[in-house]
């Protein structure tokens, strides 16, 4: 079988290497108690690097799938 490594960026939890509203839906669905994520997958998404996964970064992913800002530089 083979292995697919996909090197994860800041705000991208599927590999498709840019922040889209799969991002938002996961965090909005984490947020809403609909779904869990592991801590690596918060870890992707806490693009404002405060160690919480919260409206802020719900609010930043929104902006930047939708072309208003851009991701952090780290």
């Amino acid at each position: 079988f083979r292995v697919k490594i996909v090197a994860a960026e800041s705000g991208d939890i599927d590999g498709d290497g840019k922040t889209t509203a799969v991002e938002v839906q996961a965090i909005y669905e984490y947020l809403t108690g609909q779904t869990s994520l592991s801590w690596g997958r918060r870890n992707l998404l806490d693009v404002n690097g405060d160690k919480v996964l919260d409206v802020y970064d719900l609010q930043y992913c929104y902006e930047v799938a939708a072309a208003l800002k851009a991701l952090p530089v780290a």
